[in-house]
């Protein structure tokens, strides 16, 4: 019966190789870490491509820079203006620019000058500042649909009035920052206004301990932590360039641990 042997033959060879690779290791798939970090920074300043940007591209760390009112010339006849020149090579290095608007108008009570200050705006004339800074990212960067957008001074408010649904509205912003504390991770990001994603406003002196301290706590989560900074070795709201690089380097260090995204592309991932 040569059919039947040959068919014994054929089975017990299956069972001894399925036996064999029960036995073999598995290799398990790797998985993206569910907490993200986003890093953005404000007011396109000078500190930001001297300092940041440097430590972000050694690390290949992605960031957001809120941006408004970069010199769009330069001093000497011929020239470009060196700053423009430096945010349009971030952006081309995956760096995202989003909008923070034009002119940046604060309330008084935060010591603008009353003739540059929110007071002074219609909600015509904010709204057609956050137009114009999205056609100019447009001329830097290539033209987008929508962009994010951060709140001058975490300001959601003209006169009194919460102009999110003006924003939603205009068409132009994708998700919107706020501001907040080292509380704000945010867990649920379904349930959290795409226009008023909170983040932590990092103060001046703030030590890297202090910053890796806020990353842990959004590991612990498996959230979205959002830092907001102004100046790396500079004047406004500084935080040293070593505090910083600290920060950068936990962030680098633990990579398989937590992502490191910019804001747009952290908000859309985490309502995936």
């Amino acid at each position: 019966m040569p059919f039947f042997k040959t068919f014994i033959i054929t089975t017990t060879s299956i069972l001894l190789l399925t036996a064999a690779f029960a036995q073999m290791p598995s290799t398990p798939t790797a998985k993206a870490p569910p907490a993200i970090i986003c890093l953005t920074y404000d007011d396109a300043l000078p500190s930001q491509l001297e300092n940041v940007i440097p430590q972000l591209n050694a690390l290949h760390l992605k960031a957001t820079f809120f941006i408004n009112s970069i010199p769009g010339s330069s001093d000497q006849l011929g020239h470009g203006s060196p700053s423009l020149i430096a945010w349009k090579a971030a952006a081309a290095q995956g760096h995202e620019l989003a909008n923070h608007t034009l002119f940046h108008p604060c309330p008084q009570k935060l010591g603008w000058e009353k003739d540059v200050s929110l007071e002074t705006y219609t909600l015509d004339m904010l709204l057609s500042e956050i137009k114009t800074m999205h056609a100019y990212l447009d001329a830097i960067t290539g033209k987008k649909k929508k962009r994010s957008f951060a709140y001058p001074c975490n300001e959601t408010a003209l006169n009194g009035v919460d102009y999110t649904a003006a924003l939603r509205k205009l068409g132009v912003v994708s998700y919107g920052r706020t501001g907040g504390d080292q509380q704000s991770i945010i867990t649920d990001v379904n349930h959290t206004d795409d226009l008023k994603m909170p983040s932590w406003h990092v103060m001046e002196g703030t030590s890297g301990e202090a910053m890796i301290a806020f990353v842990e706590k959004t590991m612990q989560s498996n959230g979205l932590g959002i830092f907001q900074f102004h100046d790396v070795g500079g004047a406004l709201f500084n935080v040293s360039k070593e505090a910083h690089q600290k920060l950068l380097d936990y962030l680098h260090d633990n990579a398989h641990r937590v992502r490191v995204l910019t804001f747009s592309d952290a908000v859309a991932e985490m309502k995936r």
